[in-house]
């Protein structure tokens, strides 16, 4: 059996090329389906929020790059990541990596940029974390034929030129914000007030045992020791 998009000699029983990735099979007609029209690019313009671990792992993922290759896309940006999509498969892409907070843009077959946003009316991604089963099947029927070979540093687009944001915005993570008590009011006992000298004397001084009012015996007290 042989590779119908890069001719490699495979086992009969095999789903995918392990040379190039493309589908075999009953998946073949699907991606000739999908890829009918393909006349469009993507541009990463900035990596804007998203890690460059994280782009590296995504253009691993999408696109087959090593991690290698995707460190010089990264250097290079603004760079073309992938090219021969349809209007599908880049409206996919360029959301997913919008969702993930880098900053992309569409090219289409006469260089223009072209607004496909109006495709992300909503997340690519389940409540769970996983992507749709129509994100899915998009992105695996990517092959060796969108990946770019030459890493050359494109035109930045204008503020004029639409760069790719989807409608769907990811709610931020809650976070906890603690409820700060009211300082508590300290009571004061108010301080007893003598009449004279006397009274003060003859103030019995707690914690001592014996002797009259409370105090020790041995002599009297010192006039206002409490």
């Amino acid at each position: 059996m042989y590779c119908p998009n890069c001719g490699a000699q495979l086992n009969e029983n095999a789903n995918f090329c392990s040379y190039c990735g493309s589908a075999l099979k009953e998946t073949s007609t699907a991606v000739s389906v999908i890829n009918s029209s393909a006349e469009y690019q993507i541009i990463l313009v900035s990596k804007g929020s998203c890690s460059t671990s994280t782009l590296k792992d995504l253009l691993a993922d999408v696109f087959g790059y090593t991690s290698v290759q995707a460190a010089s896309l990264i250097s290079s940006i603004p760079v073309q990541i992938a090219q021969n999509l349809s209007e599908e498969e880049a409206s996919v892409i360029a959301q997913m990596f919008s969702e993930y907070g880098a900053e992309v843009t569409i090219l289409d077959e006469n260089q223009t940029y072209v607004d496909l946003s109006r495709n992300a009316s909503s997340s690519i991604f389940s409540s769970d974390g996983s992507l749709l089963a129509k994100a899915a099947a998009v992105i695996g029927a990517l092959t060796i034929a969108n990946r770019v070979t030459s890493y050359t540093t494109i035109r930045k687009p204008s503020l004029f030129e639409r760069i790719f944001r989807p409608l769907f915005q990811p709610k931020p993570p809650k976070r906890y914000v603690p409820v700060r008590q009211p300082a508590k009011t300290m009571i004061h006992e108010p301080k007893p007030v003598y009449r004279n000298t006397m009274e003060r004397q003859m103030k019995p001084v707690t914690g001592h045992r014996g002797g009259p009012n409370g105090r020790m015996k041995g002599g009297p007290s010192k006039p206002g020791r409490m």
